[in-house]
């Protein structure tokens, strides 16, 4: 800037001028320029502009006065135009000397005050690594920063936290609750341990935090600590906390993160926050063999349903069977069910395994007295034109009754799209399909849409009737369940019988019963043993199914 304002305004005297002359050509010059700029000779200051009046006053004639060090002032002189720093009070300066070529010996010298620059360069610095919103770290700041501490840990243990956020208060889901949970969540952690912990924002609704620690009792009271905070803080959210340690569960940031994601999956099944374990990798590479061998093992009939009867409470005789999915692995030995459908539908074969069980089902439909009905569950996902024309063309080719023939459907699959939800059930019940709503108390279905949705059958969950028959808030559920059916035209089936009290309860009410107190689920070798528990008059009369729905009727035929 002084190179182009001397370029300009200054041409060199023909001979020296006068103290006051200096003084008046160089406030003619550089008096009102917004950069503060003073002129010496040597260390003698001679002129001094208005911006650096603001901290240079005017009465110190001396540069020593302000640069104390005598290094500093050497190496302003001895390297013209270089910039060096020093401070003055609290505030850095950038200082440069320039000649002036009025006169020889003379100095311009320009003051850039760094103390704004700093903190402009400070901000530029948080907007390129920090998430504007929640002043969260970003993800590869973070990382890189990790990285560093794995670089440099000779000792002690890193504690790296994934905190997974996701709105479920009555108004749903939006881009300012959001925010709004983030930023809190943020605020508080880092009140709460301040410099300690870093925190990155890597997601959305997703923190990753990390912080050292020297014991691995540290790990579980870090936590509980930071799921305290949640319940305070975000009271209509839920959270998944999942903890990975290095060097025990990974010694690169890769094994690290892998590990901590392992460990977040264990924890969406959990109502705890969750330590990566050695069991978690264990059931990965276990998910790993199931999805290499689930195409195989429904062509080869490995995977296959039980079937487990529902009795009728008064007479003890069989009234049904649900078909329920199992594998014995050659390897793994008895997978569960909930395995096989996340398995399933990893790897799009959802359709192809409810398929393998409906025929399977029909199969074993053929040699049952036609009053005898079977069941196939179906998850939530599964609610689709897919499945209509599945249930369709699986009836038609066993050429079966498709009264005989019942879906059903967790309470929860229900809620979450209504209206196409009911548009499905009336295609069913089209075919002449059963529809039955399972696990019935487990969610949160109203009385209201039982009836629109023209349920044939309720099955009242587990968790209900494990209270029969001493539980008085039970036994008041279920005369009430009781109550509404009758009203309804519905049958209803209590599930988890598994003891002779309750089934004595249940007696009076002719309703369906499943549990262990009468059977467990059986493979189909087995079935035959059950038919010593049909009706003698059953065996001998044929039934033919009028009509759809709740309303069908049953004629009797000799």
């Amino acid at each position: 800037m002084l190179q182009k304002l001397l370029a300009k305004c200054v041409k060199p005297p023909k001979k020296h001028l006068k103290i006051d002359e200096l003084i008046s050509q160089f406030n003619s010059a550089y008096g009102t320029l917004s950069t503060p700029i003073i002129l010496c000779q040597g260390l003698e200051i001679i002129a001094i502009n208005n911006t650096a009046l603001l901290f240079l006053p005017d009465s110190n004639k001396l540069l020593n006065t302000y640069i104390h060090d005598a290094q500093i002032i050497t190496q302003l002189f001895e390297n013209p135009l270089k910039p060096v720093s020093s401070f003055i009070g609290d505030k850095e300066f950038q200082i440069t000397a320039t000649p002036w070529g009025v006169q020889p010996h003379l100095w311009l010298l320009e003051w850039s005050e760094q103390t704004n620059l700093n903190r402009l360069t400070e901000q530029l610095r948080i907007a390129r690594n920090h998430d504007p919103a929640s002043g969260a770290l970003l993800q590869g700041s973070f990382d890189r920063q990790l990285m560093d501490h794995i670089s440099n840990i000779s000792h002690g243990r890193l504690i790296v936290v994934l905190l997974n956020c996701e709105q479920t208060s009555g108004h749903g889901t939006n881009h300012e609750n959001r925010e709004d949970i983030i930023c809190q969540l943020v605020n508080k952690l880092s009140y709460e341990f301040g410099n300690e912990m870093l925190i990155s924002r890597s997601e959305a609704s997703k923190l990753i935090l990390f912080i050292t620690s020297e014991h691995a009792e540290e790990e579980t009271l870090l936590l509980n600590q930071i799921h305290r905070l949640c319940k305070q803080v975000l009271p209509s959210t839920t959270y998944d906390i999942a903890c990975a340690v290095y060097p025990a569960d990974g010694n690169t940031i890769e094994a690290l993160y892998s590990s901590v994601n392992l460990a977040l999956t264990a924890a969406q099944k959990s109502t705890e926050p969750t330590l990566y374990y050695a069991q978690l990798r264990k059931n990965e590479y276990r998910l790993q063999q199931l999805a290499k061998d689930m195409p195989a093992a429904i062509s080869s009939n490995q995977i296959t349903p039980y079937f487990q009867p529902i009795i009728d409470s008064t007479s003890g005789n069989i009234k049904s069977f649900e078909a329920l999915v199992r594998w014995i692995h050659p390897d793994l030995g008895y997978i569960i069910p909930p395995d096989i459908i996340q398995v399933a539908q990893g790897l799009g074969l959802l359709h192809m395994l409810t398929a393998h069980i409906m025929q399977q089902t029909m199969k074993q439909m053929a040699k049952w007295p036609d009053f005898v009905q079977f069941a196939v569950n179906v998850t939530p996902s599964q609610l689709t034109d897919e499945l209509v024309d599945l249930v369709r063309e699986t009836v038609r080719s066993a050429n079966i009754d498709p009264g005989r023939f019942e879906i059903e459907v967790t309470e929860d699959a229900l809620i979450q799209d209504f209206e196409f939800s009911a548009q499905i059930f009336a295609r069913l019940r089209a075919i002449g399909v059963a529809i039955a709503m399972d696990d019935f108390g487990a969610g949160y279905t109203s009385i209201g849409n039982l009836r629109k949705l023209e349920f044939t059958k309720i099955k009242i969950d587990k968790s209900i009737s494990d209270g029969l028959p001493h539980d008085n808030k039970s036994v008041a559920i279920v005369k009430s369940l009781m109550f509404m059916a009758r009203e309804l035209d519905v049958e209803i089936t209590v599930e988890g019988i598994e003891e002779q009290d309750q089934l004595e309860f249940l007696r009076a009410f002719n309703c369906g019963v499943q549990g262990y107190v009468f059977a467990r689920p059986m493979p189909a070798i087995d079935m035959p043993e059950m038919m010593k528990f049909i009706s003698p008059k059953h065996q001998k009369t044929k039934q033919t199914i009028v009509g759809i729905g709740p309303k069908k009727k049953r004629i009797i035929t000799r």
